[in-house]
């Protein structure tokens, strides 16, 4: 559909937005900011206040609950960054808000949507590692960081549908943590 010359909007159905938001596809960029969703949709669901990735966990159930999502070609959404702010800040325990996020929107397809319940907990290792990697190259010692983030990789890890480059990379964080991240940050420029 067109709006005029310049917007299109392009529609999806909840599922396949959902499928797209935990997936590897990005076939339409899957945000609330990109996404046109009607105010009744947050009649009972709220942004988490003071918590980073705050979307994850709310956009999982909008997406699969919606029955048609219509997303434009326009940026329409502008990020300040400022000093201070969550998004700005360094690696602290906030960052693991991530891994929360990403197991409510694990619940959630565990009871709305099971088939996609393994990129759920593709996302929690995923994210877990990426969150390890950063705090062992960063040197920092942050308390309860490396307990929580070792925790997810633990629970998830063994499962059968977590991708196989995660298990090798979990593999060497075990062995050589250190060097593995200093290692990964320097090829993936984290």
């Amino acid at each position: 559909t067109k709006i005029n010359d310049d917007i299109e909007v392009i529609q999806h159905s909840g599922k396949e937005c959902l499928d797209d938001l935990l997936g590897k596809s990005r076939f339409c960029g899957t945000r609330v900011t990109g996404g046109l969703l009607s105010k009744k949709c947050f009649s009972e669901k709220k942004f988490k206040i003071g918590v980073l990735h705050e979307d994850t966990e709310l956009v999982s159930s909008l997406f699969g609950n919606a029955e048609m999502i219509g997303f434009i070609n326009v940026s329409l959404y502008f990020r300040r960054v400022r000093d201070g702010s969550l998004t700005s800040s360094s690696l602290s325990t906030k960052n693991l808000d991530l891994i929360d996020a990403y197991k409510s929107a694990e619940k959630y397809c565990m009871s709305n949507y099971p088939e996609f319940t393994y990129l759920a907990r593709n996302r929690i290792v995923s994210s877990a590692l990426t969150l390890l990697i950063k705090y062992y190259a960063g040197g920092m010692v942050i308390d309860g960081f490396e307990k929580k983030c070792k925790a997810a990789l633990k629970e998830y890890i063994g499962e059968k549908n977590i991708e196989a480059r995660y298990k090798v990379i979990y593999g060497m964080i075990v062995i050589a943590p250190y060097i593995t991240a200093n290692l990964i940050c320097h090829l993936y420029k984290l």
